[in-house]
């Protein structure tokens, strides 16, 4: 992930949440961080997920569809700077921050749909 540029080391520790690796079907490991107190104090988006029904709609009538756009999920989101610290976790390894959007952020699902509705509109 350092590799690929979606973290980067941090020395300035302002929060940190847990961190647990776990096994893939694949032998990798794959990096879990828990955000959940992170989550309690986050303001929340006012609007929830669009029904699937909904998100339907919108597409419908359309000769093709694609997944690609959704392939690399939140790692396309970045987050602003002066909010990258807020997601900082240790590994044995060193301590770090995201720069893109992780997993488990409470309002990562309503801002990941935002964006891919945006690209999605570029196209329909």
């Amino acid at each position: 992930m350092l590799e690929v540029g979606f973290i980067r080391p941090v020395e300035i520790i302002e929060w940190v949440s847990p961190m647990v690796l776990a096994l893939k079907k694949n032998g990798k490991l794959r990096v879990c961080v828990n955000y959940k107190a992170l989550n309690k104090v986050i303001k929340k988006d006012r609007y929830s997920l669009p029904f699937c029904e909904e998100m339907l709609e919108e597409v419908a009538g359309h000769e093709m569809y694609t997944f690609e756009y959704g392939y690399w999920g939140y790692h396309q989101v970045k987050i602003a700077p002066e909010d990258q610290l807020k997601t900082i976790f240790t590994t044995p390894w060193g301590t770090f921050c995201y720069i893109v959007m992780p997993f488990g952020l409470c309002n990562a699902p309503r801002t990941f749909q935002h964006l891919m509705n945006k690209v999605l509109g570029l196209f329909l």
